[in-house]
């Protein structure tokens, strides 16, 4: 469907956004979502959490410089979108088939999946390999974690936010709150993620919980917005400094300014127009 998209088809790299202003952000989701529709209906593939993920994938790209920086995918059926916007469009007709673009992500098809990831609980792990990586090289790529409200309930995502906040690494954590997984939510913790207190430590005062955005887990919102405040939890230092960068230590920046372009990216991308047909 080459030359269907007047936007989407001269995306090739995710930077490609950066030159567009936030009304044709707008045109570029709403064609993301239309690609996924035209080309899922006849493949067959993760219809719903793709179009739940477009204007979150739109906002990250927008607001961050990718690559360098890095995002890494916590389940492949959401990261359709991602696809879309770093120049695989021409191929999307084979999305399932054999030799065609795989349904999840693979590191054997494009350079920015940067980790096979089919199933979820990986993604915030990976990421702080990642970070873990840039603070021993000491370079400065912001490095980002998109998760479900599944997701972040697994094990293996609990034992990398702990690992994240023992090595105080830089890294973003994004929750896409949807509220589903392969079917409904259950359990303490995908409950508690709606609870006034939860939202009042995470989310960012413009934001909101009930649709997908990029949460600060680090940062409180500003006091005044109606909601109590809850402090964050005190850092301490690393126990060992050999988690340390040679050239420089870990960043302990708690205020991710970049995070909260893309929260601000997002919100100007949620408009009726934009919205899941």
């Amino acid at each position: 469907m080459a030359g269907t998209y007047e936007l989407l088809d001269n995306i090739v790299t995710p930077t490609d956004l950066h030159k567009f202003s936030d009304k044709e952000l707008k045109q570029v989701a709403d064609e993301v979502r239309q690609a996924i529709l035209d080309h899922v209906s006849k493949t067959g593939g993760h219809l719903s959490s793709n179009l739940g993920t477009v204007e979150l994938t739109v906002a990250m790209y927008a607001a961050y410089t990718v690559p360098p920086d890095k995002v890494v995918w916590d389940t492949g059926h959401q990261a359709y979108p991602h696809k879309l916007l770093t120049g695989r469009l021409p191929r999307f007709d084979t999305l399932r088939k054999h030799k065609g673009i795989s349904g999840f992500l693979r590191r054997e098809e494009h350079e920015l999946d940067l980790f096979g990831a089919g199933h979820a609980g990986t993604a915030i792990s990976a990421a702080l390999g990642f970070a873990a990586a840039r603070d021993r090289l000491g370079t400065k790529e912001k490095v980002v974690a998109v998760t479900g409200d599944a997701a972040i309930a697994s094990g293996m995502s609990w034992e990398a936010l702990n690992h994240a906040g023992e090595l105080q690494s830089d890294i973003c954590v994004v929750l896409n709150d949807n509220r589903m997984s392969i079917a409904p939510n259950v359990g303490a913790l995908p409950d508690s993620a709606h609870a006034p207190t939860f939202r009042a430590w995470h989310e960012p005062p413009s934001g909101s919980l009930r649709e997908s955005l990029a949460l600060r887990l680090a940062s409180p919102p500003d006091s005044g917005t109606g909601s109590p405040t809850i402090s964050p939890p005190k850092r301490r230092a690393p126990s060992s400094k050999k988690w340390a960068s040679s050239t420089s230590a870990p960043s302990t920046d708690t205020t991710w300014p970049l995070c909260s372009t893309c929260s601000a990216k997002f919100e100007s991308l949620i408009t009726p127009s934009s919205s899941m047909p």
